[in-house]
């Protein structure tokens, strides 16, 4: 299927995905609460419960955290109290999935990702 089967979520404004982004591709680690991975897993930073909402919301406050290298997302995961009883999952993007941001030198990048591509069956947990 081509990527324009797969629409971008409504709530994306028109500058979400930025012009700069690239496709999303290779191997990345995402934090999940479910095992296996559900959809829930993988929607935007706007959308998930502890994000307080504002009407004056950024490009990368429609992405979805995510890291290229395992030791990062688990030094993450450590950092950050709320985190750490989530799972670590891994998996392949592929452009269907939709845009990447540069990466930090932390591995740390975000992607913001079009719906019903079923990313979650390209993830599976590892820790």
């Amino acid at each position: 299927m081509s990527v324009a089967t797969y629409p971008w979520p409504k709530d994306f404004p028109n500058d979400v995905p930025p012009t700069d982004a690239k496709d999303a591709s290779g191997k990345a680690y995402r934090l999940v609460r479910s095992n296996p991975p559900s959809d829930s897993d993988f929607v935007g930073h706007n959308r998930e419960p502890h994000k307080k909402k504002s009407k004056n919301l950024k490009a990368k406050d429609y992405g979805t955290s995510m890291f290229r290298k395992l030791k990062n997302i688990e030094e993450a995961r450590e950092m950050f109290k709320a985190q750490r009883d989530k799972s670590i999952a891994e998996g392949v993007l592929d452009s269907i999935h939709g845009k990447i941001s540069k990466e930090r030198e932390d591995s740390h990048f975000e992607a913001w990702l079009r719906e019903k591509t079923g990313i979650e069956s390209c993830f599976k947990v590892v820790k």
